[in-house]
């Protein structure tokens, strides 16, 4: 049975200055994500207006083409 004798005893400053390591570590991860998601939105929007004007192009076309002889 693993009792106090397992317990590995850390020195204070030590846990203190992982656990905020790694409370940067998780504040950086957010803002990586928020501007991920902030260029996967420009995308969209960039990819929705090339189809507006691909579509306005593609009724400006005849519907079909004749060749002369």
């Amino acid at each position: 049975m693993p009792g106090r004798a397992s317990y590995q005893p850390r020195v204070k400053h030590q846990f203190v200055a992982k656990m905020r390591d790694l409370g940067y570590l998780v504040e950086q991860q957010q803002e990586i994500i928020s501007s991920i998601m902030g260029i996967l939105v420009a995308h969209a929007e960039e990819l929705t207006e090339l189809r507006t004007a691909l579509d306005e192009i593609a009724k400006r076309q005849p519907s079909s083409f004749f060749t002369k002889v």
